[in-house]
């Protein structure tokens, strides 16, 4: 299973709720998945919040036919 990430581009996208923030771990791994502002500093005003800290979770999804077929038979 994949999904697409990419740099979120500008701070209004950073607050914006309907943009999905992705972190991703040591191991390029997607953890929490926040629609919320996440990292959030608390140091700094919004306006020099680091842009190139934030990536944004793209909602394409791929899927193997053995994922697909595992996932179907838990519902």
């Amino acid at each position: 299973m994949t999904s697409v990430v990419d740099l979120m581009g500008s701070v209004k996208n950073i607050n914006d709720p309907n943009m999905v923030k992705v972190l991703v771990n040591n191991n390029g791994e997607g953890i929490p998945f926040p629609r919320s502002v996440v990292p959030f500093y608390s140091d700094r005003t919004p306006a020099d919040w680091p842009v190139e800290a934030y990536n944004r979770h793209v909602r394409i999804d791929a899927y193997k036919t053995s994922v697909l077929k595992q996932l179907a038979s838990k519902s």
